[in-house]
């Protein structure tokens, strides 16, 4: 459903969800500090395309399970972390919640990550990815890293990877 709000409101928002509403938050966050995030950031297609639909099965099933529930009210907690920490400029802390994020993400539905999307995960951070995450429902598709040199990350991704490509990308 937050893709959905995202395309209406555009731009860089935060939402909450509840089982009959949605409600923008109020946080703006200057474009001066989305550019300083984005200068660190590195969005790379892991080269590997997927049908996300068995994440979004297993989502749906494990969503009113104890552990599903759990692992959606963590996703919300960290969701609204992060906006926090990013008005707050601590892209630091950014990374580290993108990265709790994706380990949450996996607890949700499996499917969201792989062997070999695990490999590049663990790759990423030996060579500089301070946190990240996989983007959309998983399986594939494209890694979000935050990092001190996403120069230097994209050529070492690249070099190991070869399918792996940049994308190129605005929060405008």
């Amino acid at each position: 459903r937050q893709d959905q709000y995202s395309i209406v409101f555009g731009g860089f928002n935060c939402f909450e969800f509840g089982k009959d509403y949605a409600k923008r938050m109020d946080f703006l966050i200057p474009a001066e500090t989305l550019d300083a995030f984005k200068s660190n950031l590195l969005l790379i297609h892991t080269g590997v395309s997927r049908n996300a639909q068995s994440a979004v099965e297993q989502v749906y099933q494990n969503h009113q399970t104890s552990s599903g529930q759990s692992a959606l009210d963590k996703l919300a907690r960290l969701g609204l972390e992060f906006a926090r920490m990013l008005e707050k400029k601590n892209f630091t802390d950014c990374a580290m919640i993108m990265e709790e994020n994706f380990k949450t993400q996996i607890q949700l539905a499996t499917a969201s990550s792989n062997e070999y999307l695990d490999h590049m995960y663990d790759f990423a951070k030996r060579h500089g990815a301070i946190g990240g995450k996989i983007a959309g429902a998983g399986g594939g598709g494209a890694f979000m890293f935050y990092c001190d040199d996403p120069e230097y990350l994209k050529n070492s991704m690249k070099e190991e990877f070869v399918d792996c490509f940049e994308i190129d990308f605005d929060f405008h």
